[in-house]
């Protein structure tokens, strides 16, 4: 019985060691092309984030910012010079219209009495009395032709600025020649008529009991009429610049001066956004008044919220209270299902080694080593989901999502091994007991979420793999990192492992029996930045 007992290990040994050794050739055969696609980089610093959505821009926003002022001064500005122009326009066609009819009418009135004037000296045929009638009319700058002309339109008597051909147009009362279709009569012309462009004809026939005998026609010098309307439209338009431009100025200013609370209140709002949560003390009685008393009580709104998060900060993860205020609004009490992992850290022996130590040391002890194992889960993305007594739950790819979930968490057990050895080294040097880890984690679907009863919630994961977790941790001694073959399996494809046993156990809860790994390396560069890390670590 003494002889069979060791020859029945020896056989479950063999057939332990020929399943590794199957296991490793078979993985030896891929792990040279593996390393080829390898695209993950090793360190942890280097996380892949997901991928956000970009952002798009709003359709028809607008690439270029006017200040507030400029757009209150073109609301109040365009439609008073908008009115000013139109106005300006009115007044000077009435001033143009009411000027060519003062022409018109001053223009028949003398034709009209030169034609009869004429009468008389033309029906006797007594041309020196015409050419004494047409030179006493006193010709200036505007009026600057005179004449009488028979029926047949043959010129008789002439003085100052005549048309060349006029027989044809000597039966309308009004027409209009340019300048060069004149000839300048030697008589009585003043010497103040200026050059013109065009000539307006004045024609009024002369009768004597129904006969027509000639026509007197008068010549005056649109130009120069014109010359004084243009000469009012220029000072009209220049005195409408000049307001318009006065206008502007004091609108300007004036908007400037109504807007200049907006703009104080635009910076403090930047300034909040910004997380500089200032108080505006400006007290006003009207709408702006109310803008800033909203924005102080949002300003207090905010701050409480930032104290909240900070004391929340205290107990939680920043990611785990990131998200259970996100869903404050709408809490989820179903959870979601996650793919994630779940690391369970126990110190072996802590009861025995706490029946010697007072409540203040326990909690020194535990305080220490569990702020030590909380830096290690923030440098590889976990969250630390609770403490139970001398245990830590650490959970990867839960309150945010981490596509390399698993590799982290291995990375994270195994830097957390070597800093308890070398905290423990300092603590043998100083007469004290070592602390020893055990570690055991599962990866897999969990449900994550407030959980929990409406005047109570917590954030956490529940679920077989998480249980399955748990267990392992009781199946690992001490210094060990336990996993799952799924776990061991999917880390291969991507990263080298090294696997110091393999078993398969009888899990308390499971029908099956696991297969489970016991990891205590995973790459030759972890190891490297493990060392560096231990030290920022206990160096901090």
């Amino acid at each position: 019985m003494e002889n069979t007992q060791p020859e029945h290990q020896r056989r479950r040994s063999d057939a332990r060691e020929g399943s590794r050794s199957d296991r490793r050739e078979e993985a030896s055969n891929t792990r040279s092309d593996q390393r080829r696609a390898r695209t993950q980089s090793e360190r942890p610093e280097r996380r892949r984030e997901p991928r956000s959505k970009p952002q798009l821009e709003p359709i028809g926003a607008p690439s270029i910012r006017f200040p507030i002022e400029l757009k209150v001064s073109a609301y109040f500005l365009l439609p008073l010079l908008f009115g000013m122009i139109v106005l300006a326009y009115i007044m000077i066609d009435a001033h143009r219209n009411f000027q060519q009819k003062q022409m018109d009418q001053f223009a028949r009135v003398i034709t009209a009495q030169v034609a009869a004037s004429a009468i008389e000296p033309l029906f006797a045929d007594a041309k020196m009395e015409l050419a004494v009638l047409i030179n006493q009319v006193a010709l200036d700058n505007n009026f600057i032709g005179s004449g009488i002309f028979n029926h047949r339109g043959e010129a008789i008597a002439v003085s100052g600025i005549m048309p060349s051909r006029t027989a044809s147009d000597l039966r309308k009362t009004k027409s209009l020649f340019p300048a060069e279709q004149f000839q300048t009569q030697i008589s009585n012309t003043s010497k103040n008529v200026s050059k013109f462009d065009y000539g307006v004809i004045y024609s009024h026939p002369i009768k004597f009991r129904g006969a027509t005998g000639g026509y007197a026609v008068t010549v005056f010098n649109e130009s120069s009429l014109m010359g004084h309307f243009e000469q009012m439209a220029y000072t009209l338009f220049t005195t409408t610049a000049a307001l318009c431009l006065l206008l502007t100025t004091i609108i300007f200013f004036m908007s400037r001066h109504v807007t200049a609370p907006l703009k104080y209140i635009a910076n403090v709002a930047a300034n909040i956004h910004k997380g500089d949560l200032t108080f505006i003390p400006e007290r006003r009685n009207d709408e702006l008044g109310q803008l800033i008393q909203s924005l102080n009580r949002m300003s207090k709104d905010l701050a409480r919220k930032s104290e909240v998060e900070n004391v929340l900060g205290r107990f939680l993860d920043p990611d785990v209270a990131n998200k259970i205020i996100s869903e404050l609004d709408n809490v989820n009490f179903k959870g979601e299902n996650v793919q994630a992992t779940a690391l369970f850290a126990d110190i072996v022996g802590f009861t025995q080694m706490s029946e010697q130590m007072s409540p203040e040391e326990v909690s020194g002890l535990l305080n220490e080593y569990f702020g030590y194992y909380a830096s290690c889960a923030k440098l590889h993305y976990g969250t630390v989901d609770k403490f139970l007594g001398d245990c830590v739950m650490i959970v990867f790819g839960a309150a945010k999502a981490d596509e390399d979930h698993q590799y982290h968490a291995v990375c994270c057990a195994l830097l957390m091994q070597e800093l308890t050895e070398r905290i423990n080294k300092k603590r043998i040097d100083k007469g004290l007991v070592p602390i020893h880890l055990r570690i055991g984690i599962n990866s897999g679907e969990m449900l994550a979420g407030l959980l929990g009863s409406k005047d109570r919630l917590e954030y956490t994961v529940i679920g077989d793999s998480v249980n399955l977790a748990s267990r392992l941790c009781n199946e690992a001694n001490a210094g060990q990192i336990i996993i799952q073959e799924q776990c061991h399996d999917a880390l291969l494809e991507k990263h080298t492992l090294s696997v110091d046993s393999h078993k398969t156990i009888k899990i308390r809860g499971k029908t099956d029996p696991v297969s489970v790994y016991n990891i205590s390396s995973i790459s030759q560069e972890r190891s490297n930045a493990n060392k560096a890390l231990i030290n920022d670590l206990i160096g901090q």
